[in-house]
């Protein structure tokens, strides 16, 4: 009796030593991690400033245009002398864009903004654009047809209709919009031409179409989405149990 009292003890000694070391291992791990990832978010990217002076023909209100950077959540209102000045911009090649909430005017600029520094751009004149708006919907089980929200859609120039968008180099320019509750989208200031227009989202296959611009017209541009296949796999195993120390394991059935 003491001798299995003995191993039992020796057991039950050692469970607890192997538990206090993934225990230990386990929180410091995360630890570790934790104050790691801490210090990666502390991580500031060194931003400038574009400022620059919107000119309008005819002495038109300027009032009525805003300068945003192309591809992030920056804009600023243009003032009424034209004045405006975009503050926290990334470094590196930028595109401000010039557009007209109501009149059909836009500019687009690449503009190069260096790290803790003002880029005064100048006298910016914008044009006679067009716009392209539309509608982004799918077709649920019941064969409804139902809007999809925060789809990407992108509107890039091209030379030709049969151009797509494996022929189009990184970073051309573009014009980007997300579609609202209802599957709307607006993209506004588009210069005239020729444009592959795409949409994206993650729970649907991409969809494109080209389309033409005119100035001062506006054309639409619907899609219809179709859902992403996906895939199922399976898992075979057998569930394992021991009873006691001295057998071996065995099979649980209806596990």
């Amino acid at each position: 009796m003491e001798v299995h009292s003995m191993k039992r003890s020796i057991i039950v000694a050692i469970g607890f030593c192997i538990m206090s070391a993934l225990l230990v291992c386990i929180y410091g791990c995360g630890g570790g991690e934790s104050a790691t990832q801490s210090s990666a978010g502390n991580t500031t990217q060194e931003t400038g400033t574009i400022r620059g002076r919107v000119v309008l023909e005819n002495r038109q209100a300027a009032n009525d245009l805003i300068a945003t950077i192309q591809d992030a959540d920056i804009s600023a209102p243009v003032n009424a002398d034209g004045s405006f000045e975009l503050t926290g911009v990334p470094t590196g090649e930028q595109v401000v864009s010039i557009i007209g909430q109501t009149q059909n005017l836009g500019a687009h600029l690449t503009v190069m903004v260096r790290p803790n520094a003002t880029t005064d751009i100048g006298e910016v004149r914008p044009r006679p654009t067009g716009m392209i708006s539309g509608i982004v919907s799918t077709v649920n089980e019941d064969g409804q047809k139902q809007p999809v929200a925060r789809a990407r859609v992108r509107a890039r120039p091209i030379s030709s209709n049969t151009e797509t968008l494996a022929d189009l180099p990184n970073g051309r320019f573009h014009l980007t919009a997300r579609t609202n509750p209802q599957g709307e989208y607006v993209l506004r200031a588009v210069p005239p031409g020729t444009y592959l227009v795409t949409v994206e989202h993650p729970d649907y296959e991409p969809a494109a179409k080209t389309v033409e611009v005119e100035a001062l017209k506006g054309v639409t541009a619907n899609f219809e989405l179709t859902p992403r296949e996906t895939t199922a796999g399976i898992v075979r195993g057998r569930v394992m149990a021991r009873f006691s120390d001295e057998e071996a394991l065995l099979p649980l059935a209806d596990a």
